[in-house]
């Protein structure tokens, strides 16, 4: 995707048609209308649904993403207070459409008719801008005075939320020169003493989702490059890598209703289209009370494994969409682990030996591959060089400690990352013996100067381990490519962005990807700092809803 492409947008937003009838536009109230009656008309533009893709880097949406029966609006003030109408600070009108548009980019154009109460000599007195909240949750309205109010609403916009009907969409956010137009401006010619005339001079209000839309499928052809070579114990093995399913990790569970750009400079004119009413980035909630408002939740193998949501691909026809999930927007900037959103592959190693498939016995640890025992052997060795311990066997016969007295603890925090620990029973007794000469001699706080031992990272004694094969590959999503070279290059942006659709065409997998040693460990995804493991080769379009396009080829785990 070139960078360019930003300044694109088609008019996402949807226009809708209400009632005529003050006692309809009251819901139902029959209370005179104090100081004088005005109406205000809206048009809100909707994308045609055709469900190909539409010229540029746009797709139009699908029916059940734009259908809207219902708009919330509110009606605020020149200093965001709101503008009461009968005593209530908000209207929800039935919506029904007007019919087709001659414009290729919209399908229908719907209008509404909004009372304003005090209509005198001024005829915008009080009413300065509108809020149009299509699909509204019920109960949004409780509590809002003013526009700030709106603007500081943070929830769960996507969880139950995108079937028919049920996408909920705000106002487009974007700068007019140092301005930023939060609500749509209401002007004195806008404002009528009757409902027909105020059809004549309608205000056109855009909207967008505040969900995101991620896709991933296989190229044509299916992936390629699904053999990894790795030489165990200086003997080189050939594992096929079968992949289990595909997901998305690091979600976040909450958005703001309303875009904010609060505070991002950065690309601030570069990410702004003032004469599509868009802008192409928006400011995630940050800490309210001393507490995060946002969750960033994360995946385990199982999770993807498990198909949940119909994620799995493994079957899935190659060029044809195996995934497709609504998400909440996710522009955290990277900070220690992965925390951008990222589309995760399971999947898991086997071998083939003298006709015999098995889930692949492998482990790195201390630069090379090894197997599970061979990986435990390397523990008893270095145990015994430190300290020189026995276990005892019998009555009066003692044994070196052995691989066989150990165990794998997974680290906290580390889905790939393990280290060794002794079990809880070994030899006779479960303790530690040295030797003074001939004599044994019980360590009484042995087992806990080897526990402490293995768990120091001091002494490079901890592996990654592919239990029973399986393994993960894994790309942060990107809303940016990175563009040209040298001195001159830029790098990829990572991130979700509301009303975009994030197209990713799974193109090749390589290496043995990044260990799983708990797959019920939700600590993924993570990348390994010290050696590359997987590359996912990919690539994604973004559309508006705009496409965000990215193909992907893992080698060793990373992308490419």
């Amino acid at each position: 995707m070139r960078i360019k492409s930003l300044f694109l947008s088609m008019l996402v937003g949807m226009a809708f048609v209400g009632c005529s009838s003050e006692k309809e536009l009251n819901g139902g109230g029959t209370d005179p209308v104090k100081g004088g009656t005005g109406y205000v008309a809206v048009n809100i533009v909707q994308p045609k649904t055709v469900g190909t893709r539409a010229t540029g880097d746009f797709e139009n949406g699908d029916a059940a993403e734009n259908n809207a029966s219902e708009g919330l609006f509110f009606i605020f003030d020149a200093s965001g207070k709101v503008h009461n109408v009968n005593g209530k600070s908000s209207q929800r009108i039935k919506l029904a459409g007007s019919g087709t548009t001659e414009s290729p980019a919209v399908e229908r154009i719907y209008s509404a008719i909004l009372l304003i109460d005090g209509v005198t000599t001024n005829p915008t007195d009080g009413a300065k801008q509108i809020v149009c909240i299509l699909n509204a949750p019920a109960g949004l309205e409780t509590g809002v005075t003013k526009l700030s109010d709106l603007q500081a609403k943070v929830e769960d916009y996507c969880t139950g939320k995108t079937e028919d009907g049920k996408f909920v969409m705000s106002n487009s956010v974007y700068y007019d020169g140092d301005n930023l137009i939060v609500a749509t401006p209401v002007k004195a010619e806008n404002v009528k003493k009757s409902a027909s005339e105020a059809l004549n001079n309608p205000v056109d209000i855009y909207v967008e989702r505040v969900v995101a839309k991620v896709r991933a499928k296989q190229k044509t052809g299916g992936i390629t490059n699904n053999v990894v070579k790795i030489t165990v114990d200086g003997v080189e093995h050939s594992y096929t890598i079968n992949i289990d399913g595909i997901a998305l990790s690091n979600r976040s569970d909450k958005a703001y209703l309303l875009k904010s750009l609060t505070g991002y400079s950065n690309n601030k004119w570069t990410w702004n289209d003032k004469t599509n009413f868009r802008s192409f980035w928006e400011v995630m909630p940050g800490k309210k009370d001393g507490a995060d408002q946002v969750t960033v939740q994360k995946v385990s193998w199982n999770d993807i494994q498990e198909n949940e949501g119909g994620h799995y691909i493994a079957g899935a026809t190659p060029g044809s969409y195996c995934f497709t999930q609504y998400i909440l927007p996710n522009t955290f900037e990277k900070t220690g682990d992965v925390i951008n959103t990222s589309i995760m592959v399971a999947a898991h190693l086997t071998e083939t030996v003298d006709g015999t498939t098995k889930n692949a016995d492998l482990v790195w640890i201390r630069g090379g591959y090894t197997t599970d025992n061979g990986a435990l052997k390397v523990i008893a060795s270095a145990v015994q060089t430190k300290f020189a311990y026995y276990k005892k066997t019998g009555e009066s016969s003692y044994k070196e400690l052995e691989f066989s007295d150990f165990e794998w603890k997974g680290e906290t925090g580390v889905g790939y990352s393990c280290y060794a620990q002794l079990k809880t029973k070994f030899g006779t007794d479960n303790k530690i013996y040295e030797f003074t000469g001939v004599t044994p001699a019980e360590v009484t706080d042995g087992v806990s100067k080897v526990n402490n031992y293995l768990q120091s990272k001091d002494n490079s004694l901890y592996a990654r381990k592919y239990t029973d094969g399986k393994s993960y590959y894994f790309v942060e999503i990107e809303h940016v490519a990175a563009a040209g070279s040298g001195e001159t290059a830029t790098p990829a942006i990572n991130g979700i962005v509301r009303n975009h659709i994030y197209d990713l065409t799974l193109n090749s997998i390589a290496g043995p990807g990044i260990p799983v040693f708990n797959p019920a460990d939700k600590n993924i995804p993570q990348e390994p700092k010290d050696e590359n493991l997987y590359f996912l080769g990919a690539r994604v379009n973004v559309l508006d809803w705009r496409i965000v396009s990215q193909g992907v080829e893992f080698d060793n785990g990373i992308k490419k």
